[in-house]
Formats: C-alpha cells, structure tokens, sequence
C-alpha cells in the first residue's frame, strides 16, 4: 500500500491527471499473482467497488457519481436514459437494459436484472442530489434538475 501511495496516489494529488502512466505505475507497484488483481486494484481506485474489506460489489461510488454527471453538465438536465446512453457512448458503462443492445451482455445478463440495475441507479441519483424523480417517474439528471418541472 505504501509503494502505490507513492506511485500513485500522491502524483495525484499534487495535480498529475497522466492517467495511463498513473495506472501503469499502479500495476507495477501492486504485487498481483494474476492480472485480475491488478484490474480490481485500479477499478477500486477510482470508486467502482462499494462494501467493506469481507464483501465488496461493484457500482459507482458518490465521487464517481458527481464526476461523470458534472463531466456531461454542459449538456443537463437529462432523463436517465439519455444519461445512460451518454455514460455508454463515452465510457462504454452498461447501466440499463436499453444500454446493453449490441453488446455481450444481451445475451448474458437478463433484461429484468439489467432494467432493476437501471431503476438502482436512479434511485442512487435521487438519493444523492445529482437528479430529481418526476411524477411521472421520469428521472431528470443534472444540478438544475430539481429546480425545473420538465427537461
């Protein structure tokens, strides 16, 4: 831990943002028997594992959450299923049932399992502040969310 606080974490945070030498440096200073360990190490590192040391799952944490809303803010507010189309086009993130259309996970993953994953997120969002829930169950995305009635 110590050797990635210094390969990592502290080139960071003193305003380092070369992101493949950041994960290239993290990869070395791991000591991973397989190349799983190293990819669960970096998802972790920027917020994609929740749960303590025993149990853990992968979903966005808050932080991740803030940044990908504010990274699409120019274009809020949005209803969730634009958000999750964007999230997809941009990083590939497989949120919704609708997301997984020409990919592997229509297949693999049933579409209830990914339209309850959808209805996870959005209720994160709410809960969070980062999107208000409509009447109509629409779920606006975005900092003005909460202070408009439509999109």
């Amino acid at each position: 831990k110590k050797k990635a606080q210094e390969a990592v974490i502290e080139p960071y945070q003193a305003g380092s943002r070369d992101f493949p030498l950041l994960a290239d440096r993290l990869y070395k200073a791991g000591t991973y028997t397989r190349a799983s360990g190293g990819y669960r190490t970096l998802l972790g590192g920027v917020g994609f594992y929740a749960g303590g040391t025993r149990y853990r799952y992968q979903t966005f944490s808050p932080e991740l959450l803030r940044a990908l809303v504010g990274s699409l803010s120019a274009e809020m507010p949005m209803e969730s299923g634009t958000f999750f189309r964007r999230l997809k086009e941009e990083w590939g993130f497989v949120v919704s049932d609708e997301g997984a259309q020409k990919t592997c996970f229509i297949g693999e993953v049933p579409g209830s399992e990914l339209a309850a994953n959808k209805s996870r997120f959005e209720d994160i969002l709410v809960r969070s502040g980062l999107a208000s829930s409509m009447s109509d169950t629409t779920v606006v995305i975005g900092e003005r969310a909460g202070r408009r009635s439509g999109v």
